[in-house]
């Protein structure tokens, strides 16, 4: 980026890959503010999810990605980082996760191509987080 704003792209939303689930009444809530003023005008933040992969990461937006896919969009606008970048830094937070099954969760990170759950402990995963290397990781009860 070198100082550069994000670039903004038109990105077709089946090349999208949401990291979180998203809550459906705010989708359904979403979806009517946005017709009813008939513009959309709050850009979601995307980054390629690799140098080799024509899909993009969604880092910011679910919500609004899903409301517009639910209003029949086949394109969103984003404004798209370069992960990659020396400049992007990345932070983390932490969401504290009850009644999930492990094994589950694990299987739909398997699911998704391109990704690959790999046991490690917190200080080398935080490592690898601040390189780059890894895009998250989960810390489990056991």
């Amino acid at each position: 980026m070198h100082g550069n704003l994000p670039k903004l792209e038109v990105i077709p939303i089946n090349k999208l890959i949401l990291h979180e689930e998203a809550d459906s009444r705010r989708i359904e809530r979403l979806a009517k503010r946005i017709k009813k003023d008939g513009y959309f005008k709050n850009p979601i933040m995307a980054a390629k999810f690799s140098k080799n992969d024509s899909r993009f990461l969604v880092l910011d937006g679910v919500h609004r990605t899903k409301s517009l896919e639910a209003s029949g969009c086949r394109d969103i606008v984003g404004q798209v980082v370069d992960y990659f970048d020396e400049e992007i830094k990345v932070y983390t937070w932490a969401h504290l996760l009850f009644g999930g099954n492990q094994k589950e969760l694990l299987e739909k990170i398997r699911s998704i191509k391109g990704l690959k759950p790999v046991k490690s402990d917190k200080e080398k995963a935080e490592r690898l987080l601040k390189r780059k290397v890894i895009a998250g990781y989960f810390i489990f009860k056991n």
